[in-house]
């Protein structure tokens, strides 16, 4: 059996990529990161404070503000949509964030 030559591998990524849209791959670079950071407790601690400074985790309604809601709103949809990828592609690791924070 022959080895594998490393430069084989760069070159079928490189063509790989080439074969993607620039959409595409940066979907797949931002799972990949977001995976590779909920794979320490360092990075679970961050993602954390993400979701809570975004506010997923609370009612984004200030009474008697509608500009406030607003605003609120649209941190919490950034949260969301964090939250959704977390879920999708890191779910066992979310589990573990919510474990280690309580």
């Amino acid at each position: 059996m022959s080895e594998l030559d490393p430069t084989d591998l760069y070159e079928d990524e490189a063509r790989e990529a080439e074969a993607m849209t620039s959409a595409e791959q940066e979907h797949l670079w931002e799972v990949s990161d977001l995976v590779w950071l909920m794979g320490s407790k360092r990075g679970r601690r961050v993602v954390w404070r993400l979701l809570k400074n975004a506010g997923v985790y609370r009612l984004s309604y200030v009474q008697g503000d509608a500009l406030g809601t607003a605003f609120n709103e649209g941190n919490r949809n950034q949260g969301q949509r964090l939250l959704a990828l977390i879920m999708e592609h890191a779910g066992t690791s979310y589990a573990l964030m919510v474990q280690e924070r309580t």
